[in-house]
């Protein structure tokens, strides 16, 4: 889950810090880094200084990991999504879809406010990088 996250992360805005990854998966520092580093020892991804301040460090997909990250896009089925299929449920019971907010307010108390603010930042990126793609 948490090495998904990062590629999904990294997807999204192209560059990324540590930190970013931190505060997006609101997951701890060190546990990001530590995936990190996991996932550029398996090729996915590299960890680059910068060229103006060497004390930051930023982390990008290698082609292997953008190609991972495709490939999950292309396999991707909704009908695994658990929200997707606990909207469905609730259509079979109440003859209609839950509204996007009455999800979005679910989703938000079970996960958090700063969870949905990172997905949503992500899902923005992600948005806009897949349709400048085409």
């Amino acid at each position: 889950m948490n090495e998904h996250l990062i590629l999904m992360t990294i997807y999204a805005f192209k560059k990324v810090t540590i930190s970013d990854i931190s505060r997006y998966g609101v997951i701890h520092v060190s546990t990001a880094y530590n995936f990190a580093k996991r996932l550029e020892s398996q090729e996915l991804l590299k960890l680059e200084k910068d060229t103006n301040d060497k004390r930051n460090t930023f982390i990008v997909l290698t082609e292997e990991g953008h190609s991972l990250v495709e490939n999950i896009f292309n396999q991707y089925d909704i009908t695994n999504n658990s929200i997707y299929r606990a909207a469905q449920d609730y259509y079979e019971q109440m003859f209609h879809f839950p509204s996007f907010s009455d999800e979005h307010y679910l989703v938000s108390q079970l996960q958090g406010k700063m969870f949905l603010d990172g997905i949503n930042q992500c899902h923005d990126h992600l948005r806009k990088n897949l349709l400048d793609a085409d």
